[in-house]
């Protein structure tokens, strides 16, 4: 099944803030602006996969500068999170290919 994969955007603060809830033990009380900082990094896309009107699954990835290997940028990924009721359905999997596509 080909799940729709998307950067995410402002109006998708609220369903990435309930993913990062499932994902993290610490905290769960998030700063909605603090996701809009996120989106407006130049370096910094957050990826969503959405089944129906609601984002399931989530990939960071940042691209950053490099002095070493010739100046060739370098990617990290952070709060990769699959929906617990949506495990096991391609959407884990599609946002990372989604992301190293952009990469």
């Amino acid at each position: 099944m080909s799940i729709p994969v998307r950067r995410l955007n402002d109006a998708d603060t609220e369903d990435a803030l309930s993913l990062y809830a499932e994902l993290t033990a610490g905290p769960t009380v998030f700063v909605p602006e603090d996701f809009g900082t996120i989106l407006g990094q130049g370096s910094a896309e957050v990826f969503g996969a959405q089944m129906a009107d609601r984002i399931v699954a989530t990939f960071t990835l940042h691209v950053l500068a490099n002095v070493t290997w010739g100046g060739s940028p370098y990617a990290l990924s952070e709060n990769v999170v699959n929906a617990e009721a949506h495990l096991r359905k391609g959407t884990g999997k599609q946002v990372l290919v989604a992301a190293v596509e952009a990469a």
